[in-house]
């Protein structure tokens, strides 16, 4: 408490002005709400995925069987065809290879599967 009056008084500025965020800050927040938009489904963007909606994308690409079905699945995510099938030629999803499953347990009675990935392209009719 004696520290406390040795401060003395508080001193109030009673002519502040209100802080404006700087150009920016209001920039980073209009580009975020701006990205916010733009992932939403209603809102999507051609060519633009986010990374969960990629990956089902990728999963499901690998159950079509035919050109038009592959077709209609880069259509239903907002991507073009030709971008798609560019894309998968470097990207993919996990794939198990059921063969190459082991399952081995330790001394300690744990058990721990071993599997190895494999890449897995659709298998469209001709």
């Amino acid at each position: 408490m004696s520290k406390l009056s040795q401060l003395g008084p508080v001193r109030v500025d009673h002519h502040m002005r209100p802080i404006r965020p700087t150009d920016y800050v209001q920039q980073m927040h209009h580009s975020r709400l701006q990205s916010e938009v733009q992932a939403l489904p209603s809102h999507s963007t051609q060519n633009r995925l986010l990374a969960s909606s990629l990956s089902e994308l990728l999963e499901s690409r690998k159950t079509v069987k035919s050109r038009a079905e592959l077709q209609a699945l880069a259509e239903q995510y907002h991507i073009d065809f030709n971008k798609l099938d560019e894309l998968a030629k470097f990207i993919s999803t996990p794939s198990i290879d059921e063969s190459t499953v082991v399952k081995s347990t330790n001394q300690d009675g744990e058990e721990t599967l071993t599997m190895t990935a494999r890449w897995v392209d659709p298998k469209l009719e001709t």
